[in-house]
């Protein structure tokens, strides 16, 4: 994990770019990525970007993942999701991602950061087998049900954010205002991955490349609210229509009377800090803090690590059975 985001945080503030490689590479926020393709004047590859729906739905290296088709999607694909594509092996697909150009979100980068940290325990072969394209169990990366990891990491409600533990991949959310004034980016929450339980400290994509407290998480939350909404020329106008007729009030014209009222709001880290989270009332939140967690299943890994390489996709269905 500490891996991608030193190499991330380094190109998110990079002012320079002297070998022309630092747009072609890593993983990047699509936003990040936008802007740095304005900050270095590379207008061409922004307007890519935004043409082939990259910044709405993310993008992974085409030549070992295929993104996953969402027939309910402006793109007609899937947000941030990839599957592995034939002939190629999991391992090697997840290098490519970390080391090519990729726009992924927050859960993603978790759950890649989880699926390396089982290919050092497995080993590249058994691996390569379990999460393999002709496998039941094929390689996915998406922060939802269809990735074989969330078998892995079951969600789990707690009763407080005390019970939050070391590898726990927790989501803590913006505050309300902050889906009004950015209708479309995406700070409205933040998964991350606990590095400590004692005291909680947590890593963060697109920040600094070590754990931080909760303050500092929630002050990252809090200077997102207060930056100026994303350019109109960051999706294309077919999917700006889509997410106001969409969300919110559900009408298009109110929607951007809304989103326009808001658009110059700010809020001082005091009236931040009260404010209710985006989350209150539809899911269980402590301040600003989910209630829930993708909790490492240990028992089932250590299963994985027992089982001959020949009988881990076994094992694997196993833990489909109720």
């Amino acid at each position: 994990m500490q891996e991608i985001l030193a190499d991330s945080y380094e190109r998110f503030s990079s002012t320079e770019d002297p070998d022309g490689t630092l747009l072609h590479k890593g993983v990047w926020y699509a936003t990040e990525f936008y802007k740095a393709c304005k900050r270095l004047s590379n207008l061409p590859l922004a307007s890519s970007s935004v043409d082939l729906g990259s910044t709405y739905h993310g993008h992974g290296p085409q030549e070992v993942v295929t993104h996953i088709e969402d027939a309910t999607s402006p793109t007609g694909r899937h947000l941030y999701a990839f599957s592995l594509k034939e002939g190629i092996r999991a391992s090697k697909a997840m290098l490519h991602l970390k080391e090519g150009l990729s726009f992924l979100d927050c859960g993603n980068v978790c759950y890649l950061a989880s699926y390396f940290a089982l290919l050092d325990l497995l080993g590249e072969e058994k691996f390569d087998i379990l999460f393999g394209f002709d496998s039941p169990f094929r390689w996915t990366l998406t922060a939802d049900s269809q990735s074989p990891l969330s078998v892995l990491f079951p969600r789990c409600f707690l009763q407080n954010k005390s019970q939050i533990q070391l590898g726990d991949i927790a989501y803590f959310s913006n505050c309300k205002q902050y889906v009004v004034k950015h209708i479309a980016s995406q700070a409205r929450g933040i998964h991350l991955l606990c590095a400590s339980d004692s005291p909680h400290k947590y890593l963060v994509f697109g920040l600094v490349p070590k754990p931080i407290y909760q303050a500092e998480v929630e002050y990252m939350l809090y200077e997102c609210f207060n930056e100026e909404p994303i350019d109109d020329d960051f999706y294309p106008p077919h999917v700006w229509k889509q997410i106001y007729t969409k969300s919110l009030l559900c009408d298009e014209e109110k929607n951007r009377q809304l989103v326009s009222s808001y658009r110059n709001r700010t809020m001082s880290w005091e009236e931040f800090q009260v404010a209710p989270s985006r989350l209150e009332g539809k899911l269980p939140v402590e301040g600003k803090v989910g209630l829930w967690v993708y909790r490492p299943s240990m028992g089932r890994i250590e299963e994985l690590l027992r089982a001959p390489t020949n009988k881990v996709r076994e094992v694997f269905s196993s833990f489909l059975i109720p």
